[in-house]
Parts: C-alpha cells; sequence; structure tokens
C-alpha cells in the first residue's frame, strides 16, 4: 500500500505540473513550494518551542483561530508554525501576528517529512478536521513528537474505513489525541480501534468571536439602510441558476451577492443574469448615493462574514455545487438560512433544518416557496433566534482542545 501511495503522490506532483501551464491556482500550487527547503532552513529559528500546525485550506484555517489563539495566550513562549496545502487559504488567510511562520506544505514524501520535521523541530504538532498525510505523521510518530488532530469528522465511507485503507489507518493511529465534532464520528474510530474524545466545532467559537468583533463596512451600511436585505454567500453557478429568476422578481428585499469565485468572467455571468439595478462593490464609494440600487455584488474576498451581520435572511451557497459553505457565519447574527440539497457531509446542515433555523430546496419552485414561508416576519424572526439558539449551544470546542494541548506541553 505504501508503494501505491507513493506511486500517487508522485503522479499528482506531475499533474499538478502539467496543470500549473494553463490554471492560475496549480500555478501558485507549484510556484509556492519552490525552493521549499530553502527557505525553511534560512528563516525557522534554531529552537525547539515550535508548534506545527497544519491546515488544508481558509476554512480550516478559520477553525483553527480559536485554538491558536489560546496557544498564543497561555503559551506566549512558542512559535506556531503554520502550513497550507491549498493556494486559496494561503492567498486568501488573514494571518495574526503571533503566527510567526507560514508555508505551502511540501507534499507528502518520505523524503520531505524528515527535512520539514529536521527543520521545524515541532514540540506538538496540529492537523485540523483532515488533510492527513501518512509520511509525515508516520515520521512523526518515529520522532516521539506528540500529535492533535482536532475538528475532525468521519463517514463511514472515507478511505480509513475501507478493506483497501490500511495505509491511511495508519496514519490516523499516529494521533496521540483525536478530537471529533460528533458521537456518530466516535462511534466510527472506535470500529477501527481508536479512541476519540468528542469537542463539537471549533467554527462555532470562531463565528462567535468574529461576531463580537464585526465591523460593518461604510458602504454596506449605507446600501443596507432601513432595508430588508437578502444575502446570497458563497454562491457558485450552479445555485444561480436556480434563484436568479425568483431573485430578479423579488420587491420586499435588497439583495447583496457575494459569489464564491470572483474571476471576472465568473463576475460578468452574475451581471448578465441580474436585471435588478446592481453595482459592484469595487467601484462604490462612501460618497455614492446607492439608495436606487437594489443589488450589491462583492467583488472581494473576505468580507463576506460580516456582510451577514446586515442580513435578514441568507442564502448559502455550494449545495448545488456539491459543497455547502460555512452556515454558521450567518446562523451566529440570528438569521434563517436556506441552501441546496447536498448537504449530507455538513452535520450542522441537518442539526439546523431539525432546530427549524434552516430549509434545504431543491429547485426554483422550493425556493419560491420558501421566501414565501420567511415573508411572514414573525416566523422568520423565531427561524432566526433557533440560529443564534444552535450557535450558543455549541460553543466551548476550543476549550476542550485546549485542554490536550495542556497536557502534552506541561506534563510532556
Amino acid at each position: 500500500m505504501r508503494i501505491l501511495y507513493d506511486f500517487f503522490i508522485f503522479i499528482y506532483r506531475l499533474a499538478i505540473h502539467l496543470a500549473a501551464l494553463r490554471s492560475p491556482k496549480a500555478r501558485s500550487f507549484v510556484e509556492g513550494r519552490k525552493n521549499w527547503r530553502k527557505k525553511l532552513n534560512v528563516e525557522i529559528e534554531l529552537s525547539t518551542n515550535n508548534i506545527w500546525v497544519h491546515v488544508a485550506s481558509l476554512g480550516e484555517f478559520e477553525q483553527s483561530l480559536p485554538v491558536l489563539d489560546k496557544i498564543n495566550k497561555f503559551y506566549p513562549n512558542y512559535n506556531i508554525v503554520l502550513t497550507f496545502f491549498s493556494p486559496s487559504g494561503y492567498e486568501n488567510a488573514k494571518i495574526p501576528e503571533y503566527i510567526w511562520y507560514v508555508y505551502y506544505l511540501p507534499l507528502d514524501t518520505a523524503s520531505n517529512a524528515r527535512y520539514f520535521l529536521d527543520n521545524v523541530k515541532p514540540k506538538l504538532i496540529l492537523f485540523v478536521k483532515y488533510d492527513i498525510w501518512y509520511h509525515y505523521l508516520n515520521e512523526a510518530k518515529k520522532r516521539g513528537i506528540k500529535t492533535i488532530l482536532f475538528s475532525s469528522l468521519f463517514r463511514k465511507d472515507q478511505i480509513y474505513f475501507r478493506f483497501y485503507g490500511s495505509l491511511m489507518r495508519n496514519a490516523l493511529k499516529a494521533f496521540d489525541k483525536i478530537y471529533v465534532q460528533n458521537s456518530n464520528s466516535k462511534k466510527i474510530l472506535k470500529s477501527i480501534g481508536l479512541n476519540a474524545e468528542i469537542s463539537g466545532d471549533t467554527r462555532f467559537d470562531r463565528v462567535k468571536y468574529r461576531m463580537r468583533k464585526n465591523r460593518i463596512h461604510p458602504t454596506i451600511a449605507k446600501f443596507a439602510r432601513a432595508e430588508r436585505i437578502l444575502v446570497l454567500g458563497s454562491t457558485w453557478q450552479d445555485d444561480l441558476n436556480v434563484i436568479l429568476d425568483t431573485v430578479n422578481q423579488i420587491e420586499d428585499f435588497k439583495i447583496i451577492i457575494a459569489p464564491h469565485n470572483i474571476g471576472k468572467e465568473e463576475i460578468e455571468v452574475t451581471i448578465k443574469n441580474i436585471r435588478l439595478k446592481s453595482i459592484l462593490f469595487s467601484v462604490t464609494n462612501e460618497r455614492m448615493d446607492l439608495k436606487d440600487y437594489r443589488v450589491l455584488i462583492i467583488d472581494n474576498i473576505g468580507m463576506l462574514a460580516s456582510v451577514y451581520a446586515m442580513g435578514k435572511l441568507a442564502y448559502v451557497g455550494g449545495a448545488f455545487h456539491g459543497s455547502l459553505h460555512n452556515i454558521l457565519e450567518p446562523a451566529v447574527f440570528g438569521i434563517p438560512i436556506i441552501f441546496g440539497p447536498n448537504y449530507k457531509k455538513f452535520p450542522e446542515a441537518q442539526a439546523m433544518i431539525d432546530a427549524g433555523a434552516a430549509f434545504s430546496i431543491h429547485d426554483k419552485e422550493g425556493f419560491e416557496k420558501t421566501l414565501k414561508i420567511l415573508s411572514n416576519e414573525d416566523y422568520r424572526i423565531k427561524c432566526g433566534k433557533n440560529a443564534y439558539q444552535y450557535i450558543s449551544g455549541n460553543l466551548g470546542a476550543s476549550n476542550k482542545v485546549l485542554d490536550g494541548i495542556k497536557s502534552i506541553l506541561e506534563n510532556g
């Protein structure tokens, strides 16, 4: 199995280099890893007080921050070394000043793992949710470096639980502590002889923190002033194909759209299909009169979480495309949420439906029907309260993970 795994990594490396000839994202993946050994050798301080934290992309980075904030508070003498796998995370993350070093994770080969750990010399390794790499974890285990996986989520259809997944099961077994989001994940791990602790999802702590620190951009506030706002967040074209006809007929809401992809072509397609008077955020300024505009399109990265604060209702995209985006971000502001049909990999989606805080739609008619139901102001407010209560009832995961970190850093 290891030979097959190494062959897969080799083929993946070739494929990503070929893709880099045409794809900007693949090019960033390749360019960001050039001369990584030299960079690591020059930049990392000769210190044993390093904690290595690995995240896949931007979502997992946000998930890590409640824990990293606590590490910085309680263990300020430790340096945090952060690695990303995806360019979308590396390039768009707003890195706090207490994170000393940020890199792309080199591809998972035995030699890369040895060199990386030789230079970083971490006292502790944290992996967030998934993106679990065999050679890095195997090498860490050989060296006796303690490792923690947190906010993890498991399903029976994952490779770890397949007959051909022995290598990746061994990678999981390298972790000293595993913190999972729910009881089902704990049960599944127990089926392969692994113990886990239910901590919950650190994203709840993160969205609560961001809500407290939320600052509304003056242009957003001006556009939304005294209006009912429907926020369409992280939308793909698949979402817009279903909902835009209805959106174009809405009279009692102004609309803020924050597309998942903000490339020129994607934005142009969105504008072309909107019949209401619309404007791009990038061409606005604080002096403009926006009262006649019905749609504001956010053509940048990083504003969506704060935009939800202005909403009375949110549609969150991705569940027609195949992967639902973060529905906790609008929920913390106490507004009902609508999303598409493909949400089974996201337990919070079903939990929020059960709590009367969210609604799943399958087609245009379902969207129209749900909007009509939520046009009842009392019912909409009730659903929003249910959303906020769901968030409040699931806080505290980062404290549980910190307890595990303390047991390792203080007791070895």
